[in-house]
């Protein structure tokens, strides 16, 4: 009987020990486990979360760009003249539809219609030039003899059947020096009443020196080559060649 009770004690004691603390503690700082990735992340059926990069911007609509400006176009086109069919060319499709400073400075009324007529020539607009030379109502000069010729076919005719480069050596010859007869002002300066050796040879741009030379030789020293006229109220009054 003492023998069993004594068992019994030493079973009980064994039972009710205090369990021992871990050896290391837990650090409480330390980072949580990664979630798994890779290889790990496919073995247990987890999908890896996409990496985030935290000092990457977010996409979002640029909010100091410059939307295209619809009117542009419009009023590019407006300053210019209207454009001649697409893919139009001529004679002066190749030049700066910018004109040079004049030479000297022009009224405002003739320097807009300097300006356009240059720009309508350039986009080989010959219906626009029609325009411009009734814009005031006046009458307009193309042809010696017939003041109704239809200046959009005439020119068109001389462009693109006779080889003749009207359309150029208009803005060749309207960015040259002018001269001023009362209220006309025209060009070039050598188709003044007293043109100089320095007009003769600004027309150099235009004319080769051996057109020149016969051109002088048969007027005695005038000039009868292309010519505009412009009224100092913006009226375009002329463009005619020969004498």
């Amino acid at each position: 009987m003492n023998r069993f009770a004594s068992i019994f004690c030493s079973l009980l004691l064994s039972c009710t020990k205090p369990i021992p603390a871990p050896e290391s503690p837990v650090n409480a700082g330390a980072p949580a486990t990664a979630p798994q990735t890779g290889d790990a992340a496919r073995d247990t059926g987890a999908s890896a979360p996409a990496p985030v990069d935290a000092g990457a911007p977010e996409t979002s609509p640029d909010a100091g760009a410059i939307a295209p400006d619809a009117g542009a176009a419009t009023t590019a086109q407006a300053d210019a003249g209207s454009t001649g069919a697409a893919g139009a060319r001529c004679s002066a499709s190749t030049l700066s539809p910018e004109p040079k400073p004049a030479q000297p400075p022009l009224p405002p009324a003739v320097e807009s219609m300097r300006r356009r007529i240059i720009a309508a020539a350039v986009a080989c607009d010959y219906e626009r030039l029609e325009a411009l030379t009734h814009e005031t109502g006046q009458g307009f000069t193309a042809s010696f003899g017939d003041d109704r010729v239809n200046v959009a076919e005439y020119w068109r005719k001389s462009e693109t059947r006779d080889g003749d480069p009207v359309l150029a050596r208009i803005v060749k010859l309207l960015n040259l020096p002018h001269a001023k007869s009362g209220g006309l002002y025209v060009w070039p300066s050598a188709y003044g009443e007293h043109p100089k050796p320095k007009d003769w040879k600004a027309l150099e741009s235009v004319y080769t020196p051996e057109q020149l030379a016969q051109m002088r030789s048969v007027t005695g020293g005038g000039y009868v080559g292309f010519r505009l006229g412009i009224h100092s109220n913006g009226d375009w009054d002329f463009a005619i060649g020969g004498d």
